[in-house]
């Protein structure tokens, strides 16, 4: 769900930046997946509980297998990234423009 975006989602917040905030709630169990558009990056947070990520390719991002709370990722060399509730779990991620 899009927090605040500066690239026209018309329920988040208005920012004037090339960037987008989303946050999410999975419970245990739950898969959410993460397509990123060419030359978009993406930084991740997550706030409580534990997730598992995967690129694309099945490797795990950033040699972690396992997220916990508090832990971030910056997502850039995949287009497409699948995350795996361990536990509850609450995650922020910025979409934002790769650097020129």
């Amino acid at each position: 769900m899009p927090l605040a975006s500066g690239r026209g989602h018309a329920d988040a917040l208005e920012i004037h930046q090339d960037a987008t905030l989303f946050g999410s709630l999975l419970q245990a169990g739950q898969e959410l997946e993460i397509t990123l558009e060419p030359d978009r990056q993406a930084y991740m947070v997550l706030a409580t509980g534990q997730v598992d990520v995967e690129d694309d390719t099945g490797d795990t991002v950033g040699g972690r297998e396992t997220l916990k709370a508090r832990d971030g990722a910056v997502i850039s060399a995949t287009p497409r990234v699948k995350l795996t509730a361990r536990e509850d779990r609450e995650v922020l991620l910025a979409d934002l423009p790769t650097a020129q």
